[in-house]
């Protein structure tokens, strides 16, 4: 579990992006920084309530918009809402917490402290970097979608209300403290992450923890504390077991193969004639890690004014990365250099092999994605539409090729750039069309 992991390992500063081993390459590291739980705290403001500032922003909101009345649908505008607060995660979770009844009877109860929960998802917030993609409202979106996930008829029936809180709070944490550069990037500069995780799913693995130092290092942000040890652990197990989930180089296709194979309607007809029509731990626990994949992935499925930014957005992080990189004379990742992506076909490409497929399969348990399915299609289409977007010329083709030279020769010398290990052929980018071209067959994905 996460907790005996944990307990068996010493605590590392990363805060401070210098603190590397030895071994690493000679090139010269950018300026890179860690938001560690323990630099959040002493900036917190001890005395604030969190959960009446959070119903405060609500009521504000709801008084100038009717926006909190797609929060359980599909259609919602993340970036409207990102207007009105620039606490996303914190508020829009709690409008969530309170107005589903999904978890109603765990507050109810005192099961589970709404404030506890509030603590939690303020932490979360502030430990998300201000990254082009991977930043809070990213966070915020993916929990809103998982939430819609959530909600459906499938979950209701199959799943404790403790379990889908587990499945929430797991999505909001999926990409706390992501530093904006992909695991490629952390195997071939030997940073830190790569180092401490030794090269695979480095940055899952730190999503990982800090989600743990969230609930262990600030008693009020401890959600899980009135539960008993052995649910404790359960907890504990499946967030980790879905946050691992979402690193798309390892995970995807499996996911998206046990789905096809094993969750399909064959399994939903024996379920639903089965005497005792349960899942077993292990079945939830695959499902909440798919929900999570899914919702990580959703960027094609919304409207197609939310879909083109966030497409527009992880470009903008991707080629700043392959920027990095370029300038370090490290290898470049797939979909970071801006002198060859093309925007249309990346998106096709993702949008074809990666999550029509997985939302197609989902959709076995899940009907409510039929109306994802459909948006995706819609979206295809208007990305037709869309004039062919020229990228940047910063960097000149010449430089390019001058930088791809120089790469070659230092990977035929004995200090040989680390390749990012790898279960599939998926490429290790997180939850982008960038990494993808529409000429890649499925099974090359």
């Amino acid at each position: 579990s996460v907790q005996s992991f944990f307990s068996n390992m010493s605590k590392v500063d990363l805060n401070d992006e210098s603190k590397t081993s030895t071994a690493a390459p000679s090139f010269e590291k950018p300026s890179l920084r860690f938001t560690s739980i323990n630099s959040i705290n002493q900036y917190i403001t001890h005395h604030e309530n969190v959960l009446k500032f959070a119903e405060q922003q609500i009521a504000s909101i709801v008084a100038k918009s009717t926006l909190l009345n797609d929060a359980f649908r599909y259609e919602f505008d993340i970036f409207e809402f990102a207007n009105y607060t620039n606490r996303p995660l914190l508020v829009l979770g709690v409008y969530l917490l309170k107005n589903s009844d999904r978890f109603a009877s765990l507050f109810a109860s005192n099961k589970v402290d709404l404030l506890a929960c509030a603590h939690f998802l303020d932490l979360c917030d502030k430990l998300y970097q201000k990254n082009p993609y991977h930043n809070n409202i990213h966070a915020t979106d993916v929990m809103q979608f998982n939430m819609v996930l959530l909600s459906s008829k499938f979950c209701a029936k199959y799943f404790t209300d403790y379990e889908l809180l587990t499945a929430f709070m797991s999505a909001a944490a999926h990409d706390i403290g992501h530093i904006g550069k992909n695991n490629d990037f952390l195997v071939k500069t030997s940073h830190a992450l790569a180092q401490r995780f030794n090269n695979v799913s480095c940055l899952e693995n730190y999503h990982i923890e800090q989600f743990h130092q969230t609930i262990t290092d600030n008693s009020r942000a401890n959600w899980i504390k009135n539960f008993d040890d052995e649910t404790q652990h359960y907890i504990i197990d499946l967030v980790e077991y879905a946050i691992i989930g979402t690193d798309m180089g390892v995970y995807h296709n499996t996911i998206k193969a046990t789905l096809k194979e094993t969750y399909n309607a064959e399994f939903m007809d024996k379920l639903n004639t089965s005497a005792s029509s349960s899942l077993s731990v292990e079945q939830k626990q695959f499902i909440i890690r798919a929900m999570l994949h899914m919702s990580d992935i959703s960027n094609p499925m919304r409207t197609f004014p939310v879909c083109r930014q966030w497409a527009t957005r992880v470009n903008d992080e991707f080629f700043a990365q392959g920027d990095v990189m370029r300038t370090m004379s490290v290898e470049i990742s797939p979909g970071c250099d801006r002198t060859k992506c093309d925007l249309l076909k990346n998106q096709n490409g993702f949008v074809t092999y990666c999550v029509l497929p997985l939302a197609t399969s989902l959709s076995v348990l899940i009907d409510e994605l039929q109306w994802c399915l459909q948006s995706t299609q819609n979206n295809r289409k208007k990305w037709q539409q869309e004039p062919q977007t020229k990228q940047s010329d910063e960097v000149s083709s010449n430089d390019a090729s001058q930088n791809e030279k120089l790469v070659k020769r230092k990977s035929g010398n004995s200090g040989k750039i680390p390749q990012s290990p790898s279960v599939d052929s998926t490429p290790a980018s997180p939850t982008t069309a960038s990494s993808f071209n529409s000429n890649q067959s499925e099974e090359s994905i």
